[in-house]
């Protein structure tokens, strides 16, 4: 009885563990894809910037 206690004590443990790794990963992937599109429309406007007139 005490051992199925502890079990599913550990059990919900390592649940919350991978539910908050994978919330970082979430969160880390979300910023690392606003970065990519920053810097994807700062080389747009470059280019725009230094394209010939006329």
């Amino acid at each position: 009885m005490n051992q199925q206690r502890l079990f599913s004590q550990v059990a919900a443990l390592a649940l919350s563990a991978v539910f908050t790794l994978g919330m970082l990963a979430g969160v880390n992937g979300l910023a690392h894809s606003e970065h990519a599109a920053n810097d994807a429309q700062l080389l747009v406007q470059q280019q725009a910037a230094s394209a010939p007139r006329g």
